[in-house]
């Protein structure tokens, strides 16, 4: 069973760090609903990727969220460039689907 989220900013020039607070609700119903503790995802307009996981409180009563520090790129700087970050965010999302229910551990390249 994998519980990986995924969100789409469908909006150009939309700041990812602005639909956090939807993107944390959905995935707050989704964790109580199949009932982990642990939720890993993902919010991006697909250029940009920021890495979220949410931890449900015990009690199934709020929880709390950590956001990668950074926001990662796939966008080329120009055309027929090698576009950046595309080897990292790929090893990224097969590590967090993989992992889709577990807290972070030693060996996930997220802290917080």
């Amino acid at each position: 069973l994998s519980g990986f989220f995924i969100v789409e900013a469908k909006y150009e020039g939309v700041v990812l760090d602005d639909c956090l607070p939807q993107v944390l609700a959905q995935m707050y119903a989704s964790g109580k609903k199949v009932r982990t503790r642990h939720i890993r995802g993902v919010l991006s307009n697909g250029y940009q990727w920021l890495f979220v996981i949410l931890h449900i409180n015990a009690d199934g009563k709020g929880a709390t969220y950590h956001v990668s520090k950074r926001t990662f790129s796939a966008q080329p700087a120009e055309p027929a460039t090698t576009i950046p970050n595309v080897d990292l965010i790929a090893a990224m999302l097969s590590s967090w689907i993989l992992h889709s229910f577990e807290d972070i551990g030693e060996d996930d390249f997220f802290s917080y």
